[in-house]
């Protein structure tokens, strides 16, 4: 059938949700990573725009719920932007990069009164929880949200037809740039709810919706010199030093290179006039080179020489575009390794920061990442920068990163191409670090999102016994080895021993999570199809084709009571 779509602008802001009880706002909390967020209700006042009461007299047809749950995104326009940071370049002090970190570290602010005197905007798109109504439509969403008198995207399209979308995406990629939010692409939506409910959901997104970035926004400027950054394994990267630029909302003086054939292929010497860009609207790249701009006593930029120069012993490995320092204790190498294991988007290890680091590496008491859990306060008091409270704050605080989810440990650990979100689906997927130990290169590639270079790369770094004997170190301080940290091994006497169960549906009172814990832990294990294999189909409201399917290969079709009555404990608030 000929689909109905909603085209929306992707707005570069803040995730929110917020909580409405009986029309009044009583909590606003940031996406954070996904599970939990901050919460910065303390900071609504900041947006005026948004009202802490819902009209209950609104000319609206649909009735204020006991509870909703609106997400949409916090922004600060660009012209109030422009007004802070005059006014800190009149005080002399230094200007904020962009306005979508502004407005987060805004919405943050423990100081109220900062945050208001800073104006930012918000506009709702998203329905999270809602009780006592069901719209038909992701446009029923927007027009009640607009009833309500909440503010919602001025610049949405609902067309019939992928056609139509795709002239929608169009036509906002020509108005962006007048628009007072920053934006980086459009969001395609199926209209539908009850389509959006049959599409589902994979691991990472939902399969209804899907954002298109527009084409990144260039700029010209001058690249003094080519520095190489020392990374997480010992590769060595270059990165231009840039005269700073403006670009996508953000003032850009560093861009990443790439590596040395990069810098061939392209021609890119130290004080040439580039084209840089956002790769992504994220990551600063330099495209090209301006040769008609280029002075006359350049020269080609000497990779293995500036190496030399720093002092570093590095080789490039045939086959590889990668030069890596050399060496298995080299001091540079651990650096890197103990604070990419410590940092916020793995380990999150409070206090541990790269001068620490160095004195701890100084110090020789740490020489591996497993050193870190052999620290104790007295040694620590003979460092500099440490007291005894800050001392007992950073025990504390690696003591505490043993609990974390099994993902922020196989990010920690540095696995060749695997970065915060493949560390998160290999978490979802395994369960356990032993679970992916004993896995094969063609298991992890036939993953989603898990390629074939990925797949290898992940096999041979657990094959190694340099890496087995950290992980059997790791295990020895008690580190949680399972995804959430709240799952413990599969029940080897439990009810669904060597059974495998397929979800599908919305069940009453458990989330899918909360499922595949209780059936983990009663010794079962899922999968994502049904096949001749499925012991049981653990079925909800709205199942779709695996019902059918469960039913043509005769699979036990469990109900939630069912499922429950199995069980020695049935309190999904207990796991």
């Amino acid at each position: 059938p000929k689909l109905t779509f909603l085209v929306e602008p992707k707005i570069d802001g803040l995730a929110i949700s917020l909580t409405y009880e009986k029309g009044r706002l009583v909590r606003a909390v940031t996406r954070g990573n996904g599970t939990e967020g901050d919460d910065v209700t303390q900071n609504i006042p900041a947006i005026p725009s948004l009202p802490r009461s819902l009209d209950a007299q609104s000319v609206s047809k649909v009735p204020l719920p006991d509870l909703v749950e609106i997400r949409g995104e916090i922004y600060m326009t660009f012209a109030e932007f422009e007004r802070i940071n005059n006014e800190r370049k009149a005080l002399d002090k230094p200007l904020f990069m962009n306005p979508r970190n502004l407005a987060a570290g805004t919405l943050k602010l423990l100081d109220a009164n900062i945050a208001q005197s800073r104006r930012l905007e918000i506009l709702l798109y998203g329905l999270g929880a809602v009780h006592g109504w069901k719209p038909a439509s992701q446009s029923e969403i927007i027009q009640t949200l607009r009833e309500w008198g909440l503010p919602v995207p001025p610049d949405q399209h609902v067309v019939n037809g992928i056609e139509a979308a795709w002239a929608a995406v169009e036509t906002l990629d020509q108005q962006r740039h007048d628009l007072p939010y920053p934006t980086d692409g459009a969001v395609i939506k199926l209209n539908d709810r009850a389509g959006q409910l049959a599409a589902g959901n994979t691991s990472k997104a939902p399969r209804w919706a899907i954002a298109f970035k527009f084409a990144a926004e260039q700029a010209e400027t001058i690249l003094h010199k080519i520095t190489l950054q020392i990374g997480r394994t010992g590769a060595l990267t270059p990165v231009a030093e840039l005269e700073p630029v403006l670009l996508a909302g953000s003032t850009v003086s560093r861009a990443t290179l790439h590596n040395e054939d990069e810098i061939i292929r392209k021609d890119i010497r130290e004080g040439d006039t580039v084209v840089v860009e956002k790769a992504g609207e994220i990551i600063p790249a330099v495209v090209r080179v301006i040769h008609a701009k280029r002075p006359a006593n350049t020269v080609p930029f000497p990779f293995e020489q500036r190496i030399r120069e720093m002092g570093l012993d590095a080789e490039r490995i045939p086959g590889q575009a990668a030069w890596r320092l050399t060496g298995a204790n080299n001091p540079i190498i651990l650096h890197r390794r103990i604070q990419h294991f410590g940092g916020r988007t793995a380990m999150d290890i409070d206090g541990l920061g790269k001068e620490i680091i160095q004195q701890l590496i100084d110090a020789q008491l740490i020489q591996s990442i497993a050193d870190l859990y052999r620290l104790s306060v007295d040694p620590l008091l003979k460092l500099e920068r440490f007291a005894q409270k800050s001392a007992e704050n950073l025990i504390q605080s690696i003591e505490v990163s043993k609990q974390n989810d099994l993902w922020r440990l196989l990010h920690g650990l540095g696995l060749p191409h695997v970065g915060a979100e493949a560390a998160k689906l290999l978490a979802r997927e395994y369960r356990s670090i032993d679970a992916l130990i004993e896995t094969n290169t063609e298991a992890l590639a036939s993953i989603h999102g898990i390629g074939s270079v990925m797949a290898e790369s992940i096999h041979q770094w657990f094959l190694l016994e340099s890496n087995r004997t950290l992980i059997e170190d790791l295990r020895s301080f008690g580190l949680n080895f399972y995804h959430s940290g709240k799952h413990a091994p599969s029940n080897a006497e439990g009810p669904f021993v060597g059974k495998t169960f397929v979800l599908t549906g919305t069940l009453p009172t458990l989330t899918r999570d909360q499922a595949t814990d209780l059936i983990e832990k009663a010794g079962g294990k899922t999968t994502s199809s049904v096949s001749s294999k499925t012991d049981f189909l653990l079925a909800g409201e709205k199942a779709g084709s695996k019902w059918d399917k469960a039913n043509k290969l005769k699979v036990p079709i469990l109900d939630e009571a069912t499922f429950l009555s199995q069980l020695p404990s049935t309190d999904p608030d207990d796991q």
